[in-house]
């Protein structure tokens, strides 16, 4: 005797990195019901699992889910004097790292001397958690990196400024640079040009 609805999808897909929802319904009273994953119990609270219980239906959630989890996982149950189980082809797409750096301006124009600060934003966008050192912007010559300097959050977009003491020598290309799980990820130049201070003003 089924103790068991079938399984709505027996093969079911996710993204690396996304959450994993399989789900199997009770037909009758179930007296026991746990998940297996390639022949390994399923513990919920344990690392990335999750299982939920209701009246009529069990579900486990494996988030996030990794490459690792691909196979077979299985709900099993106990009846009264019975017992059934249903069994789910788990398939993972890798995911892909999604990241655009985007100046906000193409050129940027600043003056010796002003009390103004010289700011250069950058708008990146990404799935992936950025570190507080992941984005820099660098100096950017000829197909050559220069120096670069991390740039700082601020109100969603990624700032590098120059202060008072900016000098017009700084002037020159610039770009930002995004590293995420290794690749680096770079945004189209932005000029930098520093105007000298009027005579007047020494």
């Amino acid at each position: 005797e089924n103790v068991l609805g079938e399984a709505m999808e027996e093969t079911v897909e996710f993204t690396e990195g996304d959450e994993l929802k399989l789900e199997c319904t009770k037909l009758e009273t179930v007296t026991e019901l746990w998940w297996t994953c390639n022949g390994k119990k399923m513990v919920n609270g344990k690392k990335n699992v999750q299982i939920k219980n209701k009246k009529g239906f069990s579900q486990l959630i494996v988030n996030p889910a990794e490459m690792s989890d691909e196979g077979t996982c299985t709900c099993h149950a106990k009846g009264l004097g019975t017992e059934d189980s249903v069994d789910f082809t788990v398939e993972g797409i890798e995911a892909v790292n999604e990241v655009t750096v985007t100046p906000q301006q193409t050129e940027l124009t600043c003056k010796q001397g002003e009390k103004k600060p010289c700011a250069m934003k950058f708008d990146v966008k990404t799935d992936e958690k950025l570190g507080k050192k992941d984005v820099k912007v660098c100096s950017f010559k000829k197909d050559k990196g220069g120096k670069c300097k991390v740039a700082k959050l601020k109100g969603g977009s990624y700032v590098r400024s120059w202060g008072k003491g900016r000098k017009p020598k700084v002037s020159g290309n610039y770009v930002a640079v995004v590293t995420v799980n290794g690749e680096q990820f770079v945004s189209d130049p932005v000029l930098l040009t520093v105007t000298p201070k009027d005579k007047k003003e020494k």
